[in-house]
């Protein structure tokens, strides 16, 4: 097994910063697997590194863990680490709306961008979870990006990240002359996301980071080169910065100006290259009018470059300053001193040399894949721990050093296997001591074991040994009983195992050994799979007969939307209801965007089948104080309507159920009315359903509750106020609420240029409704079930559900045997 690459997981950092304490003053939003994080000017670098860190939890964690590395109190940087191994399992992308490059101003990309997902003739976006969802809302953008116009194939187009979704923006692309560009979806595990697809062009011009938001672009990291500058500005005598041809006798030393530079004055040079090592050297000036500042610089070239290895660097002056800069970026251990010996008296100095630009590498470490050949045979995977390639078998490879080959022996654990074995033999022949003593006569005592009298025990023994020791008819002949394995009964009925026949029937035919001891079920037709079987199953052979295969709930359009529902303006909704579970997806199409093609309408109806959300329940009443919306610090007398009703110690009365459904009740009392504020109901509305929820007030000044668990809800309130005081009815089909549902089980596809609907599970349980505004599908408005699986098994009754079909319970044979058939 060679092993020519190790799976690793990608890091940036970004450039150093003196404090990690200290304000940055930048703003804008970056995206880091499809999470947005909000920076503003008053965040630190910590700051972002806590920011990044919090959206890394939950359901919708980024797998990124952000630290601060800080290689002195004066380099402090970002380092970003993915949280797991491979290729693509961390991407970052600039989405920020205003002309500041946030993570350029982080120096964890260039101002170099690139296609990030390049096609055969053309790009695709990231993947999202909806087709019909603004881009803006999908990436949780505190400012997503306006109106702004990038460039495609040469042409100008207008993108709103803040309004438009991936199906309109595929749509505005698609007027680009020579470019198509159509939402294309993918199914993963039963998770369906969504991309633009563009063809014909490789040409794409960015602004205001619209395609990098998108995933069309992205920033690249480079390397930067680690730059030293000198303290002292240095003028000539005629007051101007030298340069790199300043004669040594025209440099103002004196500040006079004047000249105090002696010959066979000596500049001493030290410090280390990029590696480390150290270095040192001398310069002469042996004479001041001929020799220059440029003959200085050609010297600490030569100093730092003194132990060869590829060390390269260039001295310059800029701005009077001396300035070295390492030739080859990324992390440099260079230092430098330059120290003006001035033996003949002067004062010539050019200063303390510090570090001014820090080098590093963006990224310091790549995502990639393990590559590695088992048996000859290419196999590339994001982990080191490869577990479904030989089955059973799980490789590990992180301790293998690239470029070497491991020889990989896999042998059955026959000591584990026969230890198991002997433990079953012990368990079972103290059963049978338990049994034989009791029909054994105590001459001493004159008594037998209390069980003596009972002739169930001999039965429960004839049992138990017909069992152990009789032949299995299913089997073959050379395995069907224990004692052709070594396992053999001695005349007291007690077992014991002969290793050496063992180990050999072990070693001839491991599954025909297993079979006598474990309970599974093979079928000749490749279309039933046993599934189960329970004790009450009777071992055999059993002839399944089907009359009727299951099928799914499934409807075909007859009209013909190649062009899609028809102009702009022509709008349909579209309702459909899982009657299994009552969710229910309402699409609404529009000719002139998702429902402008076939394509866009299965995408438009397959993003919202796939859409969660959380329930949300608002009130019916819009309260005010001094006519403007109320807001959770407002007092509860302060009302306009109802408040002046109330008194100290009136009592709001709470009811409703929780998620679950289980039932809520509580009173909320009104302690001191001059202090009581909304914000003081809404905490106790939280607590009474165990902090399960969130309580607050829209800007409209309608009381809000949220499930704070997305899916199926049966979330409920009921309040009954005192005196005139009303939030009204706290519903989902209020103005802002929102039936909470997980994504249903239904999907949409295309036959040709028809529409089709499909229940994802089989039988009659798996049925939906429709209902359609317009008949421009063809689909009939109804109900549409799928059929359940129906036949027998060895003759005997069977119940179906979906592709499962169980014999009956009290049945003879077959009672608890299931198996599905597709």
């Amino acid at each position: 097994t060679p092993t020519s690459q190790l799976a690793q997981a990608r890091q940036l950092s970004s450039q150093s910063h003196t404090s990690a304490s200290t304000a940055l003053n930048l703003s804008g939003e970056f995206v880091i697997n499809g999470k947005a994080i909000n920076i503003t000017t008053t965040d630190t670098l910590s700051d972002i590194a806590v920011k990044i860190n919090n959206a890394n939890s939950g359901s919708n964690a980024t797998g990124v863990t952000a630290t601060i590395l800080s290689a002195s109190s004066t380099d402090n940087r970002l380092i970003l680490t993915s949280d797991n191994t491979g290729e693509g399992k961390f991407s970052i992308l600039d989405a920020s709306a205003t002309g500041t490059d946030i993570l350029q101003s982080l120096g964890l990309t260039n101002s170099i961008a690139t296609i990030k997902n390049t096609t055969s003739d053309g790009a695709k976006s990231d993947k999202f979870s909806s087709s019909t969802t603004a881009v803006g809302s999908l990436l949780g953008l505190t400012s997503a990006q306006n109106s702004s116009t990038v460039q495609i194939a040469g042409t100008n187009v207008t993108i709103n990240l803040a309004t438009q979704d991936l199906t309109t923006i595929a749509s505005t692309i698609n007027g680009v002359a020579g470019v198509t560009a159509s939402v294309v979806s993918t199914t993963t595990d039963g998770v369906t996301t969504f991309q633009i697809d563009i063809s014909g062009t490789t040409s794409f011009v960015d602004s205001n980071n619209i395609l990098e938001t998108l995933g069309i672009l992205e920033g690249q990291q480079g390397s930067i080169s680690e730059v030293h500058t000198a303290s002292t500005v240095n003028n000539d005598l005629g007051a101007s910065p030298i340069v790199a041809g300043t004669f040594f006798d025209q440099i103002d030393t004196t500040g006079g100006p004047g000249n105090d530079v002696q010959n066979n004055d000596t500049i001493t040079i030290s410090g280390t290259d990029h590696n480390g090592n150290a270095v040192s050297g001398t310069f002469t000036i042996t004479d001041k009018t001929t020799q220059t500042v440029g003959n200085l610089l050609t010297q600490i070239e030569t100093v730092l470059e003194q132990n060869g290895g590829g060390n390269s660097f260039t001295a310059s002056i800029v701005g009077g300053q001396i300035v070295i800069t390492d030739d080859q970026a990324g992390d440099s251990q260079l230092s430098v001193n330059i120290v003006t010996n001035n033996e003949g008296g002067g004062t010539l100095d050019f200063g303390a040399v510090t570090a001014t630009t820090q080098g590093y590498a963006m990224q310091t470490t790549a995502g990639q894949d393990v590559n590695v050949k088992i048996d000859g045979v290419a196999v590339s995977r994001s982990s080191n721990s490869i577990d479904d390639v030989i089955s059973g078998v799980t490789l590990d490879l992180a301790r293998v050093e690239s470029g070497t080959t491991v020889n990989l022996t896999i042998s059955r654990d026959t000591d584990s296997i026969k230890s198991n074995i002997n433990d079953f033999i012990t368990e079972y022949n103290s059963i049978i001591d338990f049994i034989n003593q009791q029909f054994t006569f105590d001459e001493d005592t004159e008594s037998s074991g209390v069980l003596a009298g009972e002739s169930a025990l001999f039965t429960i023994k004839s049992i138990i040994q017909s069992t152990i020791t009789s032949a299995n008819s299913l089997l073959p002949a050379n395995y069907d009983a224990l004692s052709l394995i070594g396992i053999t009964s001695d005349i007291n009925g007690k077992l014991s195992l002969k290793d050496s026949d063992f180990l050999s029937a072990i070693n001839t035919d491991f599954n025909a050994v297993r079979r006598l001891f474990t309970a599974e079920g093979t079928t000749t037709n490749s279309e039933i799979t046993h599934i189960n079987h329970t004790k009450e199953t009777v071992q055999g052979d059993y002839a399944v007969v089907i009359n009727t295969v299951a099928t799914q709930a499934t409807v075909t359009g007859t009209g013909d939307l190649s062009s899609g529902i028809g102009g702009a303006g022509d709008v349909l909704d579209y309702t459909i209801t899982d009657t299994s579970t009552g969710r229910v997806a309402t699409i609404t199409l529009d000719g002139s965007s998702n429902g402008s093609s076939i394509d866009n309408i299965v995408n438009a109806i397959n993003s919202e089948l796939a859409r969660e959300s959380t329930e949300t329940l608002v009130g019916s009443v819009q309260n005010t104080e001094s006519a403007s919306a109320i807001t959770s610090s407002t007092l509860l007398k302060n009302f306009d309507t109802g408040g002046g009703s109330l008194a100290t110690n009136d009592v709001i009365q709470i009811s409703g159920t929780t998620r679950s459904g289980t039932s809520v009740g509580n009173s909320f009392t009104i302690t001191d009315l001059d202090t009581t504020t909304v914000q003081d109901f809404l905490s106790f509305i939280e607590n009474s359903y165990n902090n399960k929820v969130s309580a607050t007030i829209n800007g409209s000044g309608s009381l809000v509750l949220t499930d704070n668990t997305v899916g199926d809800s049966q979330l409920s309130i009921d309040i009954t106020e005192p005196g005139t005081l009303n939030f009204g009815t706290v519903l989902t089909t209020n103005t802002g609420g929102a039936e909470g549902r997980y994504s249903m089980e239904i999907t949409a596809s295309k036959s040709g240029n028809n529409l089709v609907i499909t229940h994802d599970s089989y039988g009659g349980s798996g049925g939906f409704t429709i209902t359609e505004a317009n008949d421009y599908s063809g689909i009939v408005d109804g109900a549409y079930t799928g059929e359940d699986v129906a036949g027998t098994i060895d003759g005997e009754a069977a119940t179906g559900a979906g592709q499962i079909l169980t014999g009956c319970a009290s049945i003879a044979n077959s009672e608890g045997l299931s198996i599905r058939v597709t």
